[in-house]
């Protein structure tokens, strides 16, 4: 299971009082195995082995939780380099690699690398799915959020634009698109008055 699967079989366990003393010390192994995984894949199966991405990747997962954004960060980077290596550059995985970094250095206030990013993850996305899969529309309305952080209006305007045309109305994000792009529009008229004083 997943490690907040383990973390709260542990604390039940703990609480407990009347479950058996050797099904407590079970549980607690097995949440510290979890937490020491990285180390025992890559010394058991090598630090480049695919599986060792895949527990980099939900440490990672773990950290960004946690609001742990520089490790959460290292974590993913290590998992796309073994991902790259084993799956290529245009994998989907590796995309999603590329979404969750992004999801980071936003995190980070590293907007343009941010931005760069997403656009990685956007182009692996595209050439996946194609132009009209959720999934592009989902990434265009995260990469529109970090614009509109920045300051780049126009750009955050035509992505959430484009990323509505994409969903359609009926998606679960699709109001908050359309409150964001509310708020861009009025950001950006609020920035043409300014220019006109």
């Amino acid at each position: 299971g997943c490690f907040w699967d383990r973390v709260h079989r542990a604390r039940q366990c703990a609480d407990d009082s009347q479950q058996h003393p050797l099904d407590v010390l079970v549980a607690c192994i097995s949440l510290s195995y979890w937490l020491i995984r990285p180390t025992f894949d890559s010394k058991v199966l090598g630090k480049d082995h695919l599986d060792v991405a895949q527990t980099t990747s939900q440490i990672a997962d773990v950290l960004q939780q946690q609001k742990k954004w520089d490790e959460a960060y290292t974590m993913h980077a290590e998992t796309l380099r073994i991902q790259a290596m084993h799956l290529g550059a245009h994998h989907e995985e590796v995309g999603l690699t590329f979404a969750a970094m992004a999801h980071v250095l936003k995190r980070q206030g590293k907007l343009g690398e941010s931005i760069s990013h997403f656009d990685k993850a956007l182009a692996i996305a595209v050439d996946v799915h194609g132009h009209e899969d959720n999934r592009i529309g989902e990434l265009l309305n995260a990469l529109a959020v970090v614009h509109k952080q920045a300051g780049h209006l126009a750009d955050a305007y035509a992505l959430s634009e484009q990323a509505f045309g994409i969903v359609g109305p009926h998606h679960p994000a699709a109001a908050a698109m359309l409150t964001n792009m509310a708020v861009i529009r009025e950001g950006k008229v609020n920035e043409r008055r300014r220019q006109n004083c």
